[in-house]
C-alpha cells in the first residue's frame, strides 16, 4: 500500500512551462492575425462591380472598331510632333477625307496613372491640314494615344466619324506616326 514500482512520478510543472501548448496557441494567433489583415485589405479594397448595363458596353465596343475600318477606308494617316519644352502639339493629317473636320481630339492615356491621363482639342490651322494644341503637362514614360474626328463617348457617332491609335513611350525623338488599324 505504498508505492508501487511500476508507477512513475507525475511531472509537477505547471502547463505553460510547456513547449506544445504555446506553439499551437501561436498557430491560432498567427492564423488570426492573418485572417484579420486579409478582411481589412479586402474592405479597403473592394471588387468593382460588373456593369448593368454590360450588352451595351459590348455594342459601343463594335462602334468603336468601326471607327478604326472607317479610319482605313478613309486612307487617313498621322504624325504627331510633340514640343518637350512648351507643350505645343501639332499634327499633319494625311487623307483624301481629313480636311473635313475642323477640330480633332487627341486622347492621351497613361497605363497606370489616370490623373495624369489628358483630352486636347486640336483645332485646324491652315489648308495643309495641320492641326494644333498645347498640353497640360510634359509626357515621360508610356502613353497610349487616340487620335479622332469626335469624342469617343459619344452615343451618337457618325458614319464618317475615325479613330487612329498609338502607343508611345516619351519623350519621343521625331514624328509619332499613326496609321489605320487593320
Amino acid at each position: 500500500m505504498g508505492n508501487s514500482p511500476d508507477r512513475s512520478p507525475v511531472d509537477a510543472h505547471p502547463w505553460y512551462r510547456y513547449f506544445w501548448p504555446w506553439f499551437l496557441i501561436g498557430l491560432l494567433a498567427c492564423s488570426m492575425a492573418g485572417s484579420i489583415s486579409l478582411l481589412v485589405i479586402s474592405i479597403q479594397n473592394p471588387d468593382p462591380l460588373v456593369s448593368d448595363d454590360w450588352y451595351q458596353e459590348g455594342k459601343g465596343i463594335n462602334r468603336q472598331l468601326e471607327r478604326d475600318r472607317v479610319a482605313a477606308d478613309m486612307g487617313l494617316s498621322a504624325e504627331l510632333f510633340v514640343d518637350d519644352l512648351t507643350g505645343d502639339v501639332l499634327v499633319v493629317l494625311d487623307g483624301a477625307e481629313a480636311a473635313k473636320v475642323p477640330n480633332i481630339e487627341l486622347k492621351l492615356e497613361h497605363p497606370t496613372r489616370a490623373e495624369s491621363d489628358q483630352v486636347l482639342v486640336l483645332r485646324w490651322v491652315d489648308h495643309l491640314q495641320r492641326y494644333q494644341g498645347q498640353l497640360d503637362h510634359a509626357l515621360k514614360g508610356r502613353w497610349y494615344m487616340t487620335l479622332s474626328s469626335m469624342s469617343e463617348g459619344a452615343v451618337d457617332l457618325r458614319e464618317d466619324s475615325w479613330r487612329l491609335k498609338q502607343s508611345v513611350t516619351a519623350p519621343h525623338v521625331g514624328p509619332i506616326r499613326f496609321d489605320p488599324a487593320r
